[in-house]
């Protein structure tokens, strides 16, 4: 099992949390999570499945200087059950409940993108943490 190489907790930037950043060869694109380690973005089809279009990815920081967690997987998605108003970021078998209404917006994250499922898909997953 391969394991994310992680630089000390100080180098960490969750006030960056929603930046999308391009790697220095410019060969991937990282999203910051709430908590300020950066997650790889796995392909175009995961990335098309998320977010809105590519505008805003800043490419002067340097993205290899913040430490790293395991990639978002090639499957995640947006979701939200029927009847009900929470999205959800689906990854890795987990559901993390974007809070707050303007967190779609913060994270970029394409609300036409969003898939309505059954509510009982989402109560299968386990739960994830927050994401602010």
């Amino acid at each position: 099992m391969r394991h994310a190489i992680v630089a000390p907790a100080d180098f960490k930037r969750p006030e960056w949390a929603g930046r999308r950043l391009m790697s220095s060869d410019r060969r991937a694109i990282y999203l910051i999570d709430p908590t300020g380690y950066r997650r790889r973005i796995p392909d175009e089809a995961t990335y098309r499945r998320l977010f809105r279009d590519s505008s805003g990815i800043a490419r002067d920081l340097d993205a290899e200087e913040l430490p790293e967690l395991p990639a978002l997987s090639p499957s995640a998605m947006l979701v939200r059950a029927s009847g009900s108003g929470e999205v959800f970021l689906v990854d890795r078998g987990q559901k993390r409940r974007l809070g707050g209404a303007g967190v779609l917006d913060k994270y970029w994250f394409d609300p036409a993108r969003i898939a309505i499922v059954r509510q009982a898909l989402v109560d299968h997953l386990r739960w994830g943490p927050i994401w602010e």
